[in-house]
């Protein structure tokens, strides 16, 4: 089993942070919306904002730090946060460079969008995640080692 961590950019973590920032600013308006009444809190309004103005923060700074890719024998685990997903190495087909804003399991902008089949949709047959490992060039070799028959396009420049 090999675990490779996520490349973060700057950009990501200033999104990230503005999130973390929005989240506590729904907290304070949550928390002064909450009263007091007879020694026990009134639930008001206040304490759904309080609630959405802690977990969001808390769910964002555990998806920042938490996001890795985990070479199974079996299968490619994609991690992020609070979500997973398994990739049987059989159903990766490409992997190629990509520059895409935002996507699950990807903190960077410099990624990879791999490609693979998806039999749980019969109306799409692929499905597409972004992945964005530290070390590019290892994560394709280590990729490799378990699935000879992927496809990889890389972008010039993008090495």
């Amino acid at each position: 089993m090999v675990t490779m961590r996520s490349k973060k950019d700057i950009g990501t973590i200033f999104i990230y942070f503005l999130i973390v920032i929005l989240g506590c600013c729904v907290l304070i308006l949550g928390l002064s919306k909450l009263r007091i009444a007879e020694g026990w809190y009134e639930y008001t309004e206040g304490a759904f904002f309080s609630l959405i103005g802690i977990a969001t923060p808390l769910a964002m700074l555990y998806a920042l730090l938490r996001t890795k890719y985990v070479f199974n024998e079996k299968e490619l685990e994609l991690k992020s946060g609070l979500f997973k997903v398994t990739l049987a190495y059989a159903d990766i087909f490409v992997i190629k460079d990509s520059r895409r804003f935002f996507a699950l399991y990807s903190l960077s902008s410099d990624r990879f969008e791999i490609t693979f089949k998806d039999k749980n949709n019969a109306s799409k047959p692929w499905g597409h995640y972004y992945v964005s490992p530290v070390d590019k060039n290892e994560f394709i070799k280590e990729l490799r080692k378990h699935c000879k028959h992927v496809k990889v396009v890389r972008a010039p420049g993008m090495e």
